[in-house]
Order: C-alpha cells, then structure tokens, then sequence
C-alpha cells in the first residue's frame, strides 16, 4: 500500500523543480499581469491605512492579488470536456483513454473522453502535469490549477509550495515574510489563509497533506486539522517512521550543496514551523462554506459541498470609490464619495464589482451571483475613511440595472455602524418595492434619526423574482447624509499622545545636540510645546 504514496512522494518532489526554470517563470511572467497586481497591493495597503484598519504587508497583498487574478482571469474550471466541433458543453464522459506520446510528454498520464450527443463526436481532455503546457491550455481541475498557480508564484518571487493531499486535492502554500509563516492559498476557490476550510466546511476526512517545494519536502497535515487523534487514526497508507525518514531524505537531497547560511535560515524556518504545527489545534467553532468549483452533481458525489446552513464567505476586498461624482438627482444633503466598498459578492470577470454601484453612472452595475435563488441573500456596504468621520444618513437612492430586472432587489434592510463594538443598527426598511423600467432612481427618506455611522450596508432580503433570478444586481446606490451632521474626526487622546511624543522627542534631540543639559533639555521642549498641545493634552511638568 506504502508503494503508491512513495511514488507520489517523489513525483511531487521532482515536479516543483521545474518551477524553478528561470526560462520558464519567464515564460509564465508573460501572462501575469505583474504590474497592474503590485499597483493594486500598493492601493490596498493604503486603503486599509485610510479606513483606519491594519493594512497588510506588501507580499502579503500582491499573493492576495494574484490568487484572484489567477482566479477569476486566467484559469478555467473543467467540469466535462466541451465538445471540439461543436462547443456543446453538454458532453457526456464514456471512457478514460491511453495517452498519445505527444500527450504523454506533457505529463499526462490519463486521458478522459468525453462523447457530444449532437455531432456524434469524441472530445478528449488530457490531465497534463506540465506546468508549461498549462500556460498554453490555461484549463483543468484542482491538479492543473494548483500546478500552474504554484509557478506563477514562483515567477513572481513568492516562496512556495506545491501541496499534496492524498484525498484527492491539491493546493499551493506561500510563505509570509511578514507572519513568518507558511500561508495557505486555493487558487480553485480563491482561499487565502483558510486551512480548516477543507475539514470544517467541505467535510473532508484528512489522512495526509504534504507540502513540497525546492528545499525539500514537508509533513503539513496539522495545520489543517484541529481532528489529529482522527487523522491519525485514518493514517494507514504508510507507517509514520517511513514516511518521516522518506521526507527527511527528500528534503536532505534537496540541500544538498546550500550554502551555510541558506542552511541556517531554512533550519531555523523548519524549527519554528515544527513548533507551530505541534501546537496548532485550529479554530474554534468555524464557519466555512463547502467546495465551490465543480458541477453540484460532481462535489455531491464527492461528499465535498459541506452543511447547507453555513454562511456564505465574508465579501470582497474593499474596493476605493470615486470621488468624483456627478449625479442628475438634486436631493437635500450630501452625497457620500470618496470612500470604499466591499459587497458579499460580485461578478469580477466582467467587472460587475462593489464599487461600480458608487461611480454615479447607469450603463455600469454591481452583480452578485450568490445573491440569486430562493435562498440567496446580498449585501452592499460602504465605509467612509478615516479622515472622513462619520455621518447621518438622511435618504438613499436605488437605481435599477440596465437588464434581467427579475434581479431587482425587492425587499431591504439599511444598517448603519458607528463602531465595531457596538455592531450594525437597523435605520431603515423596505419591503415589496418594484421598479417599474431599467435605470430608474427610486429615492427614500429614512426615518430621522440623531446617530451618525462610519459604514452603512444595505441588506438584500428578497428579490423581484426569486425563483428565476440567478444574481442580484443594482446600479447604483446613494447616500445622502446631513451636511451638518458629517463629523470629522477630531484627534483622539491615543493619537494626541502619540504625535506629542514624536515632536517632544525631536525637540529634545535637538536641543541636546545643541548643548542643553539633559533635564534643562526635557523642561525646554515640553515649554515649546505646550501652546501647540494646549486643550488636548495635560502636562505635568513635576514627572517629566
């Protein structure tokens, strides 16, 4: 039983070589589109600064990018083969065929054949290994996905690597220079740092996740358990002796003729990240959704799409909203621009994001497709930055989508957040609104009201036509909030502090280095500063 994982032991490991070619990260360099993702990781950094928030480090940001570009522009899921005549995606699989030799020096290993029930026709789809070959055909399931995800990490200088999963999946982990950590990313379902996600929400039954990448190979399997006592039960394939000598071997080959230092700092890596997972039990009461790539019938046979009742995932990034707005409507109050949005969903190919609800045109829109169905359910949130403050929502304004008007939301919460602590609050409510033509207005009052909130989101509850609807959409929402009411921010007692601190410090250096004695030096730049911080902050000068 020991023979097939050793044999996939040591595919694995010869297979993240060749991500190492530097002709072939190149070639993969060719189709990111580099650029545009490190400005974004720079507009997020500095977006996250704006709203007041903790922005991510900058490698942090463009992995975070390139999961969601890799996502959602460049790779394709394959459920069944589309016809090669035709183009019929109603393809029904009958056989698994011999790879051709020229399949079979791209590393396919088996072929699938799939039958067009129109053109009479044989389509094949070759499971390819070769990372290369997948940058030309840009297409697969979760092996091709994260092959190909894994070197365009590579050729974008992240450290990475190639994940197996002996329950049939594969995925990719990148190492944060930032967290010194390694960091979990599924390019299938554009999961970044998520690893219960495959235990807590599809309802996987774990037994062996091993990590490889050029330095060696790697035992991650507890990181994405808080079930070990199980998974450890369910380990059989191998005894844990073999497999544990066979991955130090592996990875001894893999060092071999490092450099001294490099040899340090990858044992010091390997020792903080034994300790991590040693001591890693997951967390606590999570709420993951179940796989999403696939046809339903195929994750269902899989056993992979997870408790119903789960939430869907958290939303989008944050995206920044023009503020260069210009709207028809005259209505009493101000209008809200400038800011950021985020949306429980959007439909990004198509660029149907957040913030096309806040750019003041018709002819764009906002699309979430997990809004659609039944039981869907939708949300659309924006935050003022930090340096705005806070306001008091007087009315909004819907504007209706040029097309599919059985995505018109129908029914509605607005909620308002002034702090985190203090959770959303209901404002306002509508409930069997019916647009009545494509890129109509419809404005409403809310209820007066003396609180001012930071973020504001409106609840979708019910669309037009629920049963037909497979998205819900808008084109734009406006908020109009009381002029007098906006608040800036004044400067809080932390901030007052901390900008007091700085400037007496520089005060001090300086008189110092002029020659002022120590205490006469403290006493001179507290003296300085006291009509710049008078009102805002106390000085006692008795405890300098």
């Amino acid at each position: 039983m020991s023979e097939g994982l050793l044999s996939a032991l040591e595919d694995y490991s010869s297979r993240v070589l060749t991500y190492e070619d530097p002709a072939l990260q190149e070639k993969a360099r060719k189709h990111i589109p580099a650029e545009r993702i490190v400005s974004e990781a720079q507009e997020a950094i500095t977006l996250a600064e704006e709203l007041g928030g903790q922005p991510p480090a900058f490698q942090d940001a463009v992995a975070k990018g390139l999961l969601l570009w890799f996502k959602h522009e460049f790779f394709t899921w394959v459920n069944q083969a589309p016809c090669w005549r035709c183009g019929s995606s109603a393809t029904e699989y009958i056989a698994q065929g011999t790879p051709s030799d020229l399949q079979s020096k791209f590393g396919a290993n088996r072929v699938e054949q799939y039958l067009c029930p129109t053109c009479k026709v044989v389509t094949e789809f070759p499971r390819y290994n070769d990372a290369e070959k997948l940058l030309e055909t840009r297409k697969g399931r979760c092996g091709e996905w994260a092959n190909a995800f894994t070197l365009c990490c590579r050729a974008m200088g992240l450290e990475a690597r190639l994940v197996l999963d002996r329950t049939d999946h594969v995925w990719t982990e990148y190492f944060s220079k930032a967290e010194n950590r390694w960091v979990h990313l599924d390019p299938c379902e554009a999961a970044y740092d998520q690893p219960l996600l495959y235990e807590s929400g599809w309802g996987k039954k774990l037994t062996y996740n091993i990590g490889f990448d050029r330095y060696g190979a790697t035992d991650v399997t507890r990181r994405y358990t808080r079930e070990w006592g199980e998974v450890l039960q369910r380990r059989v394939e191998i005894q844990e002796e073999v497999l544990g000598a066979t991955l130090t071997s592996i990875t001894a080959r893999r060092r071999a003729g490092l450099d001294p230092s490099t040899l340090s700092q990858l044992k010091m890596r390997d020792g903080h990240e034994a300790a991590e997972l040693l001591s890693s039990k997951g967390e606590s009461q999570v709420e993951l959704p179940g796989r999403q790539t696939g046809s339903e019938e195929w994750r269902t046979s899989r056993g992979e799409t997870g408790s119903s009742f789960v939430e869907r995932p958290p939303g989008t990034p944050f995206r920044k909203v023009s503020s260069e707005v210009d709207h028809p409507m005259s209505s009493p109050g101000k209008l809200l621009s400038g800011g950021a949005a985020r949306a429980s969903g959007e439909n990004f190919p198509s660029c149907e994001t957040c913030d096309k609800a806040f750019d003041g045109r018709s002819d764009t829109k906002w699309l979430d497709f997990g809004g659609g169905g039944v039981d869907g359910s939708a949300w659309l949130e924006y935050s003022l930055l930090k340096s705005q403050g806070s306001a008091r929502l007087l009315s909004y304004a819907l504007v209706s989508a040029g097309d599919a008007p059985e995505r018109d939301p129908c029914d509605w919460t607005f909620f308002g957040l002034a702090e985190e602590s203090l959770g959303w609050q209901a404002i306002a409510e509508q409930t069997g609104f019916v647009f009545q033509e494509r890129g109509q207005r419809a404005h409403f009052d809310v209820p007066a009201s003396p609180s001012s909130f930071r973020r504001f989101k409106l609840q979708v509850t019910r669309l037009r036509e629920s049963s037909a609807a497979n998205s819900v959409q808008l084109a734009g929402l406006e908020l109009y909030v009381a002029e007098k009411g906006f608040e800036t921010p004044e400067e809080s007692c932390v901030d007052v502090k901390v900008a007091f601190k700085k400037q007496l410090a520089h005060e001090f250096e300086t008189m110092v280095r002029a020659g002022v004695g120590m205490q006469e030096a403290i006493y001179g730049a507290i003296e300085k500063l006291s009509s710049d911080f008078e009102g805002k902050i106390v000085i006692d000068c008795k405890d300098p």
